[in-house]
């Protein structure tokens, strides 16, 4: 019954997604009806009528994209997430408001935020929440400030002060890094060359990026180009920018079939980050 229940649910996402291939149809008609009509014919009624086209095509697609990414989440996600981890809550369609990530202080101020996939849960004792976010700022040239993952981490036994590190890639970040910090040189020459540290006490730095922390953090930027991160006394802040896909997502363009398996491994790795990063602190002062 289990087996039944799963296939009729993918079998559900492929039709799901076959469907947005009406949206495109509706939206494309509405284009080539709309220019003649204007250009040549000079017809208000058609003109209407490919606009009701268009319109009808976008509100098809946003209401068929919704339809598909509530059904993966149910598939592929909570599940995973459930096996992996207590006292899970997910809310794919929420996340962190607006002042929770300014609280943050580590990104330039945007003008529009956006987030979801909201993830609470515990991993070896320790608390965590997590969320995709979009940060952007709208002018006469809209820029994206941030377009990632936060993962907000509590660790009770770990007192840090304030310590925030950057990859050197990595754009936006608040200036609020340099105010009343230190940047701190460390005795590996790679590590400088690949990230900017700056701390409010460099003697504890030295005691946080420990050899085998750095090694592990170089291993973490070699699948994240663009990474920062927050030390806060108990509170431990990692963030990705410019990811090519939201996590615990799936495109409806992607032209492949679904195949559970590969979907499942997919959100498997997603996880396992951030059971890699709780591991790679759970070793400072260990």
């Amino acid at each position: 019954m289990i087996i039944s229940g799963l296939n009729e649910k993918m079998d559900k996402l492929d039709t799901i997604r076959s469907r947005a291939n009406l949206g495109a149809i509706l939206i494309g008609s509405g284009i080539i009806v709309f220019f003649p009509s204007m250009a040549i014919l000079r017809s208000d009624g058609l003109c209407i009528f490919a606009v009701f086209l268009m319109v009808s095509g976008y509100l098809f697609l946003i209401g068929i994209k919704r339809r598909y990414k509530r059904l993966y989440k149910e598939v592929f996600v909570e599940d995973t997430l459930n096996a992996n981890f207590e006292n899970v809550l997910y809310v794919w369609n929420g996340g962190f408001s607006k002042q929770q990530i300014m609280n943050l202080s580590m990104f330039a101020n945007g003008t529009m935020y956006k987030s979801e996939d909201y993830l609470r849960a515990r991993y070896h004792g320790t608390d965590f929440e997590m969320a995709d976010v979009y940060i952007s700022c709208n002018g006469n040239n809209s820029s994206t400030l941030f377009k990632g993952r936060i993962i907000i981490f509590d660790f009770p036994d770990k007192i840090i002060r304030p310590t925030r590190i950057y990859s050197e890639s990595f754009s936006y970040k608040t200036q609020e890094a340099m105010l009343h910090s230190e940047k701190v040189e460390m005795e590996s020459a790679k590590f400088n060359k690949a990230f900017q540290v700056f701390s409010k006490s460099p003697h504890d730095t030295f005691y946080l990026l420990t050899p085998q922390f750095m090694e592990r953090l170089m291993v973490l930027k070699e699948k994240y180009e663009n990474i920062a991160i927050c030390f806060d006394y108990n509170r431990v802040v990692f963030a990705f920018n410019e990811r090519t896909n939201d996590a615990f997502d799936r495109t409806m363009l992607d032209n492949k079939s679904i195949s559970y398996p590969r979907e499942i491994e997919k959100v498997q790795k997603e996880v396992d980050d951030i059971k890699y990063i709780i591991d790679m602190i759970n070793q400072i002062g260990g």
